[in-house]
């Protein structure tokens, strides 16, 4: 709906003639159809080519109105979306870039974004010791700032980098400073905690307490798209129901 709703702004902005707008639409557009900011949503299945097609406008829009904060804006995104599609070596050129261009002009929240662009691509690249550090100084400025969507964004990926540490423990106590295990996410960050929770569960040991939380996601995705997958968590309930050794089911949700 997101995505629907600023491609009608893209129009009207593009009819306007108000480039600032503009871009800002295209950039949020682009964001919010990255595959891996939705890991517990329906996405909106624009492609790679889609979105960077957004990011490519959007950037020489920045360039033009000469404004570094939207320059450095649109470097994360871009970098976000090559992200999602797998594409890590360009994603991490791009945050460089941004994380430059937010540093010369102090932009706390964009420097904030990058930490979190950096500990995004070095997870997924099994990282950990690259990834902890990125993201404990990132969590440290939003801490700062007292922003409650990057604090809950960064703790939840704290807590993903922790697993691979197999630092449960701290994990667990990340996790527990925004909301318990029980607790029914009403935001995408709650949500992306709740997935953390199921994560954290599989790892100790205890898949009952994963597929609770799993299939609670599940049945509150938000969105008419009840007939579209949700990878990340079909798979979390796959390996849930094998370790509760409910292998049919395993089998089906693997599918």
């Amino acid at each position: 709906a997101a995505v629907q709703h600023l491609g009608d702004a893209v129009a009207l902005f593009r009819s306007l003639g108000d480039q600032q707008n503009l871009f800002s639409s295209l950039a949020a557009r682009a964001i919010h159809s990255a595959p891996e900011v939705i890991e517990t949503n329906y996405s909106a299945l624009r492609t790679r080519d889609e979105c960077l097609q957004d990011t490519a406008e959007a950037r020489q829009l920045a360039l033009q109105t000469n404004s570094l904060s939207g320059q450095a804006f649109v470097e994360i995104v871009t970098a976000q979306v090559l992200n999602s599609f797998g594409d890590m070596g360009s994603a991490l050129a791009h945050l460089q870039e941004a994380q430059r261009l937010a540093t010369s002009i102090d932009h706390q929240q964009w420097m904030v974004a990058t930490y979190g662009g950096f500990g995004q691509v070095y997870l997924l690249l099994l990282a950990p010791a690259l990834a902890l550090p990125a993201l404990e100084a990132g969590l440290a400025v939003a801490q700062t700032l007292g922003s409650g969507y990057w604090i809950s964004s960064f703790t939840s990926y704290l807590a993903m980098g922790c697993l691979l540490t197999r630092e449960m423990a701290r994990a667990e106590g990340a996790l527990k400073t925004i909301s318990p295990w029980e607790h029914i996410p009403r935001t995408q960050q709650e949500r992306r905690i709740a997935y953390a929770w199921a994560e954290l569960a599989l790892a100790q040991g205890k898949p009952q307490m994963a597929l609770q939380i799993t299939e609670q996601l599940l049945v509150s995705a938000p969105g008419e798209w009840r007939s579209q997958p949700i990878p990340h968590l079909l798979k979390l309930k796959g390996e849930a129901l094998v370790m509760l050794s409910r292998l049919e089911e395993a089998e089906h949700a693997f599918e």
